[in-house]
Formats: C-alpha cells, sequence, structure tokens
C-alpha cells in the first residue's frame, strides 16, 4: 500500500472510533482504575477494570480529548 491511502486508512479508523467509541462508560462494579492526563493537550482518560484473580471480565474507559 502507498502511504496515501494508509493515511486515509488511518484517518477513516480514527474518526470511527471517535465517534463510535468501543467499551465506553464507567462500570458499576470495578476492582481497579487509573486516571491518566496528556499534559501537553490536556486529554484525560479513566480507564476501569473487573476482573477475579485469574481473568479480566471487563474493561471501560470515560474520558475527554481529541480525534487527531
Amino acid at each position: 500500500m502507498n502511504q496515501e491511502i494508509l493515511n486515509e486508512l488511518y484517518d477513516a479508523l480514527v474518526r470511527d472510533y471517535s465517534k463510535n467509541p468501543r467499551n465506553y462508560g464507567r462500570m458499576n462494579h470495578f476492582c481497579c482504575s487509573k486516571d491518566g492526563l496528556n499534559k501537553s493537550c490536556g486529554d484525560e482518560l479513566t480507564i476501569f477494570v473487573d476482573k477475579n484473580e485469574t481473568t479480566i471480565k471487563d474493561v471501560k474507559w470515560e474520558g475527554d480529548g481529541c480525534a487527531i
């Protein structure tokens, strides 16, 4: 693939994920969470994980940021 096609594909994927985020939302029950901040642009993110002793059962996230 040439670079122009790759750039178009990347742009389409970023727009799709921005408009239709996957696994977005806060969990009612989770065992751990972690906040993150990108100081250079102000993006904020919190990740929530629900797991048992051996298995990750669910992962969700919420945050604010820009789609590059």
